[in-house]
């Protein structure tokens, strides 16, 4: 169902919707991030902000499954922003 509304052009920026399908816990979200990045590079950092941001989440909440899968699709466990929920306020970054 993914990969149906990507291919007809829906929109994967705006909202973060990977970081949220990824908070939700929707495994099914990971191939189709991961084949986005590859077919738009010029959106790669747009869409590496939503794992770095899930990655935050995760760690904060103490998940090991899903930091081990959100470094497994790529994130950077070094860098600085804000988790899922939260506001882009760069003040509050933490690593």
């Amino acid at each position: 169902m993914i990969r149906f509304f990507l291919d007809h052009g829906a929109d994967f920026i705006t909202g973060s919707p990977f970081a949220e399908a990824f908070g939700a816990k929707v495994r099914t979200a990971l191939r189709p991030f991961i084949e986005c990045k590859q077919k738009h590079p010029e959106l790669a950092d747009k869409l590496q902000g939503h794992a770095d941001r899930a990655l935050r989440y995760f760690c904060h909440e103490g998940n090991l499954k899903w930091i081990s899968l959100m470094l497994w699709a790529g994130a950077n466990p070094r860098a600085a922003g804000p988790k899922i929920g939260e506001e882009d306020d760069p003040e509050c970054y933490q690593q």
